[in-house]
């Protein structure tokens, strides 16, 4: 996600806020970062196995378009989730679930 938001930032320095609370039985992760966001039809499909929103971007250096991905369906079989959702005036935030191990 931290890749992710370095990569697409807007300017020469971009700016990535992580935050977390504990929501029940599992953990809430937030990483909230000031890039340009992310079309809402594409949202969705960022989880998707080689999807990359900007089709200019064929550069090998940039990635594979796996990393959501992977992040995605680990979370899966772990019980938990991701999404992403943008932000108003710009940005994206990607919120994990990860559901806490063991007994209280």
């Amino acid at each position: 996600m931290l890749d992710n938001s370095a990569k697409y930032r807007k300017g020469e320095q971009g700016r990535a806020t992580i935050a977390g609370e504990r929501a029940g039985r599992q953990i809430r992760l937030f990483v909230d970062d000031d890039g340009p966001g992310v079309p809402e039809a594409a949202l969705p499909k960022l989880f998707d196995a080689f999807y990359r929103n900007d089709p200019s971007r064929n550069n090998p250096d940039q990635g594979s378009g796996l990393g959501l991905a992977i992040a995605a369906k680990s979370l899966e079989r772990m019980g938990g989730s991701i999404r992403a959702e943008n932000l108003p005036g710009a940005g994206l935030r990607m919120t994990t679930h990860i559901p806490l191990a063991g007994r209280d």
